[in-house]
């Protein structure tokens, strides 16, 4: 079982799968350890092995500005975890998302809020649903 992050200084969109994620939730980024535990625990209850965390690049290739902070997340996480962490380009990921599910902005902000968590998780299972993908080519 995989878990996918995807990594936000507010929101941390997460997903479970293993040849078809779905979108689980997120958590609110406190960017402390209480964030690495909940992350763990939710690996020990959904026998998660290993975990792919998002990074952004831009469209000539070059890596965003959160790439530092997602690897020290990722490195922190790992340790903490006992996991294995990977990372998966996440270039398009919420642009695609809010482009499939087509994000009505003139909507209240609490339903905008929480339109944005759905996409934060979705986010998520796309990335990972990338990452199996890459990994499926990959074996043949």
């Amino acid at each position: 079982m995989y878990l996918g992050i995807d990594y936000g200084r507010k929101r941390i969109g997460l997903a479970l799968g293993e040849v078809i994620p779905k979108p689980f939730g997120i958590l609110e980024n406190k960017n402390s350890a209480s964030n690495l535990k909940e992350i763990t625990e939710i690996c020990n209850k959904n026998d998660v092995d290993s975990i792919v965390v998002g990074l952004p690049k831009h469209t000539d290739g070059s890596l965003g500005d959160l790439v530092p902070e997602i690897k020290e997340f990722g490195t922190m996480l790992s340790d903490f975890s006992g996991r294995k962490v990977e990372y998966e380009d996440e270039q398009y990921s919420s642009v695609e998302v809010e482009r499939v599910i087509n994000v009505d902005l003139a909507m209240s902000a609490r339903k905008r809020k929480k339109k944005r968590e759905k996409l934060d998780s979705i986010a998520a299972a796309l990335i990972l649903s990338q990452y199996i993908e890459s990994k499926g080519r990959q074996d043949y």
